[in-house]
């Protein structure tokens, strides 16, 4: 029920793997040479990475859980 109410999060991820051809994350990468794989995420989708973390922000892992799938789409490279 409350990830149905949060579509918005759902269509801006998938937009922005969709957009980039999977490959969000490496552009952002080439920007951002100096950011490690956490930062590069929390820039990305405004979210944490590690599970340990979901607590410090709403919809943390509804936001892992799409990124997730859409790796099995688009698999990250690096």
């Amino acid at each position: 029920m409350i990830y149905a109410e949060h579509g918005d999060i759902a269509v801006e991820i998938i937009a922005k793997f969709y957009k980039t051809n999977g490959r969000y994350l490496e552009v952002l990468a080439t920007q951002f040479k100096d950011l490690n794989k956490e930062e590069l995420y929390r820039i990305a989708f405004a979210n944490y990475l590690n599970e340990e973390d979901f607590e410090k922000r709403p919809m943390a892992k509804l936001t892992k859980d799409i990124v997730d799938q859409m790796t099995l789409i688009y698999p990250i490279t690096n």
